[in-house]
């Protein structure tokens, strides 16, 4: 399995990380702080099987970056992470 983690917040995304790799060990974790940089990562990663965006990523819009991943990625599911309730 492989997925990218989009989060601004370096603990969360090793956090996060190491919970999947020891869910299912043999998971692959890309990394990226923003949505711009998990977008250029999911693009040219073809065999990413999930992205993990936060709902409240610093400086940008999380329903912008759901709609550019749906435009530009349609088959690659987004999971939506979240602190708020």
């Amino acid at each position: 399995m492989k997925i990218v983690v989009i989060d601004d917040h370096l603990i969360v995304r090793e956090g996060l990380a190491a919970l999947l790799m020891q869910a299912q060990p043999g998971t692959v974790i890309v990394h990226a702080c923003d949505a711009a940089e998990g977008l250029a990562k999911a693009e040219s990663e073809s065999s990413l099987d999930a992205a993990f965006l936060d709902l409240n990523l610093s400086g940008a819009s999380a329903m912008s970056a759901i709609r550019e991943f749906t435009m530009r990625c349609p088959s690659l599911p987004v999971i939506i992470l979240s602190s708020s309730e």
